[in-house]
């Protein structure tokens, strides 16, 4: 990874393999990509320890980014970057917080309730920007699709997708397309990272993998592949029983399910999403 030091933290000890942060070691502050939901954060902040840091938030969904204001006090957090459209949600996660119990229920409940992050604290980047953390670049890169306000960033040849790139589990890969889900622009993204060139991407969800050029196109077909069944299907529960009868679906569930314990939800929230984009912008 062209000397860069990136470590996995496995966020949840009782469910591992399923939520991960990325801290990267840069010579001076710790730079640490996603700090996950807020009933993990005292796991990151044993591993970050006395050191201060900067946080790379990908998007402000509770399992990335609802231990960020748990993470100010427990840790020297000197800067926090997000996407101009998360950024309110960081100060204010009174919103967020209501609407991710209506969408998630319990899981919500089991993330915890997210704390206001001092403003002074954040900056909003614009994609192609580098920021420069210790002697390391992170360039922002647009990966709008799964979240209208997500970015991935890139250092060195190691990409950090956020939910870009779906949920990879024994090397079987699940699609991430709850409802607001915008199709066209997840694809220009998965296009946009296969000319990034980059060896090895960090994914939240979950591990390192290579080749994230290949990882991309593997996920656009499997998005094509969705949205094509959701153009000829009716209902949520219709296109939810559709795509587990995929086999590398339906292995990553079994996968998920071991880990987590459970998945109930989960392709019903990403059926939603497929059909509410068809339904709005039609699909061939």
């Amino acid at each position: 990874m062209s000397g860069l030091k990136v470590e996995l933290v496995d966020l949840d000890p009782e469910r591992p393999g399923v939520y991960a942060s990325y801290i990267v070691d840069t010579g001076g502050p710790l730079a640490v990509v996603d700090v996950g939901p807020a009933s993990t954060v005292e796991r990151l902040a044993e591993r970050i320890g006395g050191r201060p840091v900067h946080v790379f938030i990908t998007h402000v969904h509770l399992d990335h980014a609802g231990g960020l204001g748990h993470l100010v006090r427990e840790a020297r957090v000197e800067r926090v970057y997000v996407h101009p459209r998360g950024a309110r949600h960081l100060v204010d996660p009174s919103r967020l917080w209501v609407a991710s119990v209506e969408v998630l229920g319990s899981t919500a409940l089991e993330y915890g309730e997210p704390l206001p992050v001092p403003g002074e604290l954040i900056y909003t980047p614009q994609p192609g920007e580098e920021i420069v953390v210790g002697d390391v670049g992170f360039k922002v890169v647009a990966a709008e699709g799964h979240a209208s306000h997500q970015y991935a960033y890139l250092a060195g040849d190691v990409l950090f997708p956020g939910d870009a790139l779906g949920e990879v589990y024994g090397g079987d890969l699940l699609i991430l397309t709850p409802p607001p889900f915008m199709a066209g622009e997840s694809i220009a993204t998965l296009d946009r990272f296969q000319r990034l060139k980059a060896r090895v991407a960090a994914l939240p969800h979950f591990g390192i993998h290579e080749d994230p050029g290949g990882l991309a196109r593997r996920y656009k077909a499997k998005l094509l592949w969705a949205l094509g069944l959701a153009a000829e299907t009716g209902g949520a529960a219709e296109l939810a029983s559709k795509l587990l009868g995929d086999e590398e679906t339906a292995r990553a569930l079994g996968e998920l399910r071991r880990r987590r314990g459970h998945w109930e939800g989960y392709l019903e929230r990403c059926a939603n999403g497929l059909l509410g984009y068809v339904e709005r912008f039609g699909w061939r």
